[in-house]
């Protein structure tokens, strides 16, 4: 795992998280990055991932990407 990102999560999502991380592997746990709003994600995807490879409704410049 390089980096894994999870976003848009609900409030009671980081509680679970704390419960859940103990049991992951130490080096593969600080590679996960919870963010529940876009104002934590966009700075973050936008470093490692790039605008120009992003859709619109997550701070990128590709066109927008509804949910399927």
């Amino acid at each position: 795992l390089g980096r894994m990102f999870i976003i848009n999560v609900p409030s009671a999502f980081p509680m679970a998280w704390r419960l859940v991380k103990p049991w992951l592997d130490p080096v593969t746990a600080q590679k996960i990055f919870i963010h529940s709003s876009p104002k934590e994600y966009e700075n973050a995807m936008a470093e490692y991932v790039g605008i120009e490879n992003l859709p619109g409704n997550y701070g990128g410049i590709l066109p927008y990407s509804s949910p399927s």
